[in-house]
């Protein structure tokens, strides 16, 4: 989720823990700890296009790492002498407020690690938005009001009101999932992997996204409102992107990297990758989209099996700001394009 929210999440949390044993000091930990996971973006390889994309939420996201993570995001503080006798309540603060970091990250849609160094399953539970302002209000208002009070009440009264905003986006997430299910029945499809992604700013908003047997993407927008009846709007589909199929591969000078590459893409993007429609040289990440019913990718790469370096970065369509517009409207029930679901 945003580097805010999480500062915002790790402060409520150790000020509703350790604010009565750390006093002032509380904020300030549990805001550093809770965003640190995150420096993992500014280490940087050159000569690796896809670096940012695979390290991230990676080793610093992984439940193993708490005990260091909070080893090193406490470590700061300890500079402070009348922190060092109570060295065992700022590591505790530290470590509370660095482990709720990855689960937070991995009830969004990119994926995090967990399991590192054990297992590179990306988990992504689609529960909430990266940008969510109620989640991320409710947790700031405990804060302002613990700091302003020096009371732990209100911090944990906001951190209770957020575990409850997440039992709501839950019981959203599983009536959006049942929508899903009663369009592909419809449809009649054989289905062999599927998500239900949360849109930004709102848990009413979904897009479907569903690879078929026949290795074709499916992409909808669903709207779950909690007064009046499920709509959806019919999206795009397009073939599954097969490197194989394509003949990539074929006189690639250097194929190792080539092979490589395309593998960790998929691998990043959990197999929801396609050629971008309209510009089929863009081979896109299809779990997010500007549009939530379209395949219009906010990132993908290129491939020149032709160059030492065959796989680049590139930006696709759905950055496109002007449709946010459109999104809000679709939010609010307004997109006259919605038909009642199946």
């Amino acid at each position: 989720m945003d580097g805010f929210t999480q500062g915002a999440l790790g402060a409520a949390v150790t000020q509703a823990f350790y604010g009565e044993r750390l006093g002032r000091w509380a904020l300030p930990i549990g805001w550093f700890a809770g965003m640190l996971p995150d420096a993992d973006i500014f280490i940087r390889n050159s000569a690796d296009p896809l670096w940012g994309w695979t390290f991230h939420r990676t080793v610093t996201h992984g439940l193993a790492f708490i005990p260091i993570g909070a080893l090193l995001a406490c470590l700061p503080f300890l500079l402070a002498r009348s922190l060092r006798p109570r060295w065992r309540e700022v590591y505790g603060a530290a470590f509370v407020a660095y482990a709720t970091h990855a689960p937070l990250d991995a009830a969004t849609t990119y994926g995090t690690v967990l399991l590192w160094p054990f297992d590179d399953l990306r988990v992504s539970w689609d529960l909430i938005g990266i940008i969510d302002p109620i989640f991320t209000l409710l947790l700031l208002v405990g804060v302002i009001f613990s700091t302003r009070r020096r009371s732990t009440g209100p911090a944990r009264v906001g951190v209770a009101l957020a575990a409850l905003y997440l039992v709501l986006c839950v019981i959203q997430h599983e009536r959006a999932v049942d929508v899903q299910a009663a369009l592909v029945e419809s449809r009649s499809h054989e289905v062999r992997a599927a998500r239900v992604v949360p849109t930004v700013i709102n848990i009413v908003l979904y897009r479907s996204v569903y690879m078929t047997d026949d290795g074709y993407i499916y992409a909808d927008a669903l709207r779950v409102p909690f007064l009046g009846p499920d709509t959806i709007r019919i999206g795009d589909s397009a073939p599954v992107f097969d490197p194989v199929a394509e003949g990539v591969y074929s006189g690639a000078v250097n194929p190792e990297r080539l092979r490589r590459d395309l593998s960790r893409f998929a691998w990043f993007t959990d197999g929801y990758w396609a050629r971008t429609l309209g510009n089929p040289q863009l081979i896109g990440d299809m779990r997010i989209t500007g549009d939530p019913a379209m395949l219009a990718p906010l990132w993908g790469i290129s491939i020149d099996p032709l160059q030492q370096v065959p796989v680049t970065r590139g930006d696709g369509a759905g950055r496109d700001t002007s449709a946010v517009g459109a999104l809000w409207r679709e939010i609010w029930g307004l997109d006259e394009r919605h038909v009642p679901a199946p």
